[in-house]
């Protein structure tokens, strides 16, 4: 009865309580288990009577392993380095435990060690492989494919778990091994049922500019429509995306498809474009661009009409509303900047031009150069008039 009153206070989160009470059905039954409960949960909550707890263990409980440990992260908490190292050190030789040799790998961390932190923390992995283990190993191997090794021979043995495998999914594709960087994704995806891990196995995939990998996922995670045009587009692969999105705007699941429609007809046809397809992707955009009321669409429709010289006051006018719902967006601005070089205002163009370039993290495009250098001999000009 005592020990369910004391499971109780523990339950109820009365932690100094339950600490007192495990002290008392020690010193009533002599039974170490109830002191060994107490320290525990003292040493957990921090409760002001861990001290005199262990002062009556080191009597009792002096060739315990699991009381020394509760010395040595003691001897820790008080920042007594070197101490708790040589207590870890003589535990190590009475008992080859793994949670000892993860005493002493932090130990080594903290000092700076990381190679012996690593040799310890590979024992402690040998000794019991657990998950917890072997982050703590990973953490300090520095050869990626020997992470990639033991997290991969983890999960063959284990299966996924979100923390290791998320860990060997950025390895793979750091790597640029973007099946086996799908393959994980998928498998955390199965297990998660998280949306996010189709992006990266789309992502992935489509580094690898494999249709029939694409296919096996399809079948197997069951893409919808959506996820497969994103993929197709991911891949250069633009009439298969296009094909997608007017599947879908014919199924009416949405006018944003006939937008995407636009896009993708404009992109694969980019090079070798012919006024018939221009017309159709413009007749596209006019019918879908104001119900989907995307900065996206409204910015690809106004920089088309720009610089095919069709309609540059429109043109601005789209980009002017993309700027409305992305104000920041650099590469709207760049197209703002470009409709009004079009219309000769280089003064304009040159004032949101510097906006432009002044963005840390503008991908510097071979086109936003021509852009830029275009308006700076445009302003030259304007200004010895």
């Amino acid at each position: 009865m005592q020990i369910l009153n004391v499971l109780h206070l523990v339950d109820s989160e009365n932690f100094a309580q339950a600490v007192s009470e495990y002290e008392k059905l020690y010193k009533q039954t002599k039974d170490v288990e109830f002191l060994k409960e107490a320290l525990r949960l003292a040493f957990d909550t921090n409760d002001k009577r861990l001290n005199e707890l262990l002062k009556i263990g080191s009597k009792v409980l002096q060739n315990d392993g699991e009381f020394v440990r509760f010395e040595i992260m003691q001897l820790l908490k008080q920042n007594k380095i070197s101490r708790a190292k040589e207590k870890t050190n003589a535990l190590i030789k009475k008992e080859q435990d793994a949670r000892n040799f993860t005493i002493l790998g932090n130990i080594n961390m903290f000092e700076g060690d990381n190679n012996k932190a690593y040799a310890n923390f590979a024992k402690a992995y040998e000794l019991q492989n657990n998950e917890e283990n072997l982050i703590r190993l990973v953490s300090v191997t520095p050869n990626d494919d020997e992470i990639i090794k033991n997290l991969q021979n983890y999960r063959e043995k284990n299966g996924c778990s979100y923390t290791l495998c998320t860990m060997l999914g950025e390895k793979y594709f750091a790597k640029n091994d973007f099946v086996n960087a799908a393959s994980v994704y998928a498998e955390l995806y199965e297990i998660s049922q998280n949306p996010q891990y189709l992006d990266y196995i789309i992502i992935s995939v489509a580094q690898t500019k494999d249709k029939n990998l694409l296919s096996q996922y399809e079948t197997r995670l069951d893409l919808n429509s959506s996820i497969m045009m994103d993929a197709y587009a991911n891949m250069g692969l633009y009439d298969m995306a296009y094909n997608q999105a007017k599947q879908s705007y014919e199924a009416g699941l949405g006018d944003v498809y006939q937008t995407m429609m636009a896009i993708y007809e404009y992109e694969q046809h980019e090079k070798n474009m012919s006024e018939k397809v221009l017309k159709n992707v413009m007749q596209n955009f006019e019918n879908s661009v104001e119900k989907v009321g995307l900065g996206m669409s409204y910015n690809y429709y106004g920089y088309l009409l720009i610089i095919h010289d069709i309609d540059y006051k429109k043109g601005i006018s789209l980009v002017q509303k993309a700027l409305v719902l992305e104000p920041d967006s650099p590469y709207y601005l760049d197209s703002l900047a470009w409709g009004y070089y079009k219309l000769g205002d280089c003064n304009k163009a040159s004032e949101i031009m510097q906006k432009v370039m002044s963005f840390d993290d503008i991908d510097d495009t071979d086109e936003i150069k021509q852009h830029d250098e275009a308006i700076k001999k445009c302003r030259a000009k304007s200004d010895t008039r």
